[in-house]
């Protein structure tokens, strides 16, 4: 089945299937001086936002840039999972507490545990929160929490001299732990610090996990010659490189399990944010956004076949990252059908009715006619809609 894709620049009567289409949105806020998305659903995009003091806001949008709102100011939003934020909130000058928040500004836990002189939190899945502890001597320490401050189970491996964790399935924490030597090894965790996990591949002189989904991790390694996307099942034996053609260094950020979400920096072109489903081969670059550079993803979602970026790019003009999304169509996957039904006829009464909830929910799947002008939905995607169901799936 080949691919009809709700790109900008696609045609609302016709689809180019030998072609990836896909529509990027500019969410930074107008009047600010950086922002970042750092965490992603169909329907929501999280991260931070520097406003023009500089100070940080945790912030959210929903598909643009007049959608931001600010969570908690000199804060982050770093991941998302399960209807639970996690991430960190200053205290106090150079004090950082991990934070998570369950579904809104107004219900936020504080996690960070007596005793350390500062924590954070970098992702949430299945109510587990991961992230960092900072003893008040020696290295980070990898940290697992289960929604309060109490909860914390430090993760970090006798005889290393730091560790860290940056992703969780809901079951496993995946991140990095650092050797005597300060090389730094993939690692993951089963809920203890006795479960602890290396993955380094044999031969690389530096790994870490970034991202996680069941039965998968991913993130990066290097070989000497520049850093390699890596995906791991579980085992250092496992590891996969995904490192494409034509790059000098790529990496990855995060994964739904079957895409997985990064960067490469290609000889010819330069860097460009990117996609893969799994293999060097299906290396997919995410469009630039015009006149910025260095753009990459950092985060990843999925739901019935379409896939949400969240990534970020250098301004021109401050040169200091800016917030982008992209949306588009996993490979194979026929717009119209909105359930992502298999059994034939695939286009049916109920693709109407998926549309319409979806377009409901903000998800923005339902944004058919790609547009970028607030707002990314409207009564124009109905019709779209209309044409690409018209148009049936290859």
């Amino acid at each position: 089945m080949l691919r009809c894709g709700a790109g900008v620049i696609a045609s609302l009567l016709s689809c180019a299937p030998a072609a990836a289409q896909w529509t990027l949105i500019r969410l930074h806020p107008e009047g600010f001086y950086r922002s970042e998305v750092l965490a992603v659903t169909p329907t929501t995009q999280l991260g931070q936002a520097h406003d023009a003091d500089s100070r940080r806001h945790a912030s959210s949008w929903r598909g643009s840039p007049g959608t931001w709102q600010s969570w908690a100011p000199l804060a982050t939003i770093s991941g998302v999972g399960g209807g639970q934020q996690a991430g960190s909130i200053s205290v106090g000058p150079g004090s950082g507490h991990a934070c998570v928040w369950n579904g809104s500004a107004q219900f936020i836990v504080d996690l960070h545990p007596a005793g350390a002189a500062g924590s954070s939190a970098s992702a949430v899945a299945g109510g587990q929160q991961v992230g960092e502890i900072y003893p008040p001597a020696g290295g980070a320490h990898a940290a697992l929490w289960l929604g309060s401050a109490s909860s914390m189970i430090d993760l970090h491996p006798a005889g290393m001299s730091g560790s860290s964790c940056y992703a969780t399935d809901g079951a496993l924490q995946g991140g990095y732990v650092e050797l005597s030597s300060h090389a730094l090894n993939a690692a993951i965790w089963g809920g203890s610090a006795g479960s602890f996990i290396n993955l380094h591949p044999a031969g690389a002189n530096h790994s870490q996990v970034n991202g996680m989904a069941a039965g998968v991790q991913v993130g990066e390694a290097n070989f000497g010659s520049g850093n390699h996307a890596i995906l791991w099942r579980g085992t250092a034996a496992s590891y996969v490189d995904l490192h494409p053609a034509g790059a000098g260094v790529s990496g990855l950020r995060a994964t739904t399990g079957s895409v997985q979400g990064g960067w490469a920096n290609m000889v010819q072109t330069g860097f460009t944010a990117a996609v893969w489903f799994g293999t060097a081969e299906s290396f997919t670059p995410l469009p630039s956004p015009p006149g910025y550079f260095a753009p990459s993803a950092t985060c990843v979602a999925e739901l019935n076949g379409t896939i949400y970026v969240g990534g970020n790019a250098f301004s021109p003009e401050t040169g200091t990252l800016q917030a982008f999304l992209w949306v588009g169509q996993a490979p194979g996957v026929c717009y119209a059908n909105c359930d992502g039904s298999t059994a034939a006829p695939a286009l049916h009464l109920s693709d109407f009715a998926c549309f319409l909830q979806r377009y409901q929910a903000g998800d923005l799947y339902a944004n058919c006619d790609g547009s970028t002008v607030q707002p990314v939905l409207n009564v124009g995607d109905f019709g779209c809609f209309l044409r690409r169901f018209a148009q049936g799936c290859p």
